[in-house]
C-alpha cells in the first residue's frame, strides 16, 4: 500500500493517509505476526502484526515512511504509542476502483466516524486520522476490501483516546 495524503476541506489540513498492505477478510487465515494477543484480542506484548490482521482497538507506532508495508509495529495501548485504530470500513468488492477513489472512500468515512470515537468534531479537536487502506495488488490478489481508520497525535500518547473530548 501506498502512503496518500487527504485534504479535508473544513479544516483545511492534509492528512498522511497510510495506504498500507491493508485490513482483510484474510485477518483470521493470515496470524498476527509476532505480537501476544490475550483472549480478547487485545495487544498484551509488542510485536509486529501482519497488516492484514489489525484490529480496531490496536495501537501502533510509526517507524519509517516506506511506502508498502506488510506488518505494523503493534504495543499495547497503555504503552506509549502514536497510533489507534478507531473504525474498520469494508468496501464494495469488484474491481479495484483505483486509489483515489479508495482514499475519497476513506477520508469521508473515518471523518464520519472521527466525533463518535473521540467525542469532538474534527474541527474542534487537537487530534487528527488516517487510514490503512488496500492496494491494487492487494484488492486485487488478497481480496484486500478494508479501510482501517485510524486516530494519532503528534505526541506519543498512552492509554486510549476513546472519548478523549480534545
Amino acid at each position: 500500500m501506498n502512503i496518500r495524503n487527504i485534504f479535508v476541506p473544513a479544516a483545511i489540513v492534509t492528512l498522511a493517509i497510510g495506504s498500507l498492505t491493508g485490513c482483510s477478510v484474510l485477518n483470521g487465515l493470515l496470524g498476527n505476526g509476532t505480537e501476544v494477543r490475550d483472549d480478547s484480542g487485545a495487544v498484551v506484548e509488542s510485536g509486529d502484526a501482519n497488516v492484514f490482521a489489525i484490529s480496531v482497538g490496536d495501537c501502533f507506532t510509526d517507524e519509517g515512511t516506506a511506502d508498502e508495508v506488510d506488518s505494523l509495529p503493534v504495543v499495547p495501548c497503555g504503552d506509549p504509542h502514536d497510533n489507534e485504530v478507531y473504525f474498520n470500513h469494508v468496501m464494495q468488492g469488484g474491481t479495484f476502483p483505483g486509489d483515489a477513489a479508495i482514499a475519497d472512500e476513506a477520508a469521508t468515512v473515518c471523518g464520519q466516524q472521527f466525533p463518535t470515537f473521540v467525542g469532538l468534531p474534527y474541527e474542534e479537536s487537537v487530534l487528527d486520522y488516517s487510514a490503512v487502506m488496500p492496494t491494487a495488488d492487494s484488492w486485487t490478489f488478497q481480496s484486500d476490501y478494508i479501510v482501517s481508520c485510524y486516530i494519532y497525535d503528534t505526541v506519543p500518547v498512552t492509554g486510549t483516546l476513546a472519548g478523549a473530548a480534545r
